[in-house]
């Protein structure tokens, strides 16, 4: 990944309210979601299977603000990126998507990536995955 820099990505009221929105930065596929004036960003793939975070829902889970992974159901904390829930089991395996900075301002949602360690989720960006997701 590139250095660490903020990158202009969409205007805040072009994602809606408790839903997802697709961004690319750097090669990279990213979920942002708005809950209020909030904005949280993840890797756009869920660890478990490359599943798209973007098109799932977000919930409550146990008092958390969760996206539910649309393909098999797994969740992830929008603040944090950590797993809480597995289908229908609410509990951590610690596991964690990898979760990015967001800010706003003038209206427009700005996102530095995350480039500290590994996580699960990097195994779908390497060029043999995004050749994969291209033909999908």
């Amino acid at each position: 990944m590139a250095a660490q820099q903020w990158h202009v990505t969409c205007d805040l009221q072009a994602i809606p309210e408790k839903k997802g929105l697709k961004v690319r930065v750097d090669e990279r596929d990213l979920a942002v979601f708005r809950v209020g004036e909030q904005v949280f960003v993840l890797d756009g793939r869920c660890y478990h299977a490359g599943g798209p975070l973007h098109m799932g829902d977000i919930e409550d889970v146990a008092g958390m603000t969760c996206v539910r992974c649309p393909w098999h159901h797994y969740k992830f904390e929008l603040q944090s990126g950590k797993c809480v829930g597995m289908g229908r089991i609410t509990t951590t395996n610690g596991m964690q998507q990898r979760q990015h900075e967001a800010k706003v301002e003038g209206g427009r949602v700005y996102i530095k990536l995350n480039t500290r360690g590994a996580y699960p989720s990097d195994r779908y960006y390497t060029p043999q995955m995004e050749r994969l997701f291209k033909l999908s």
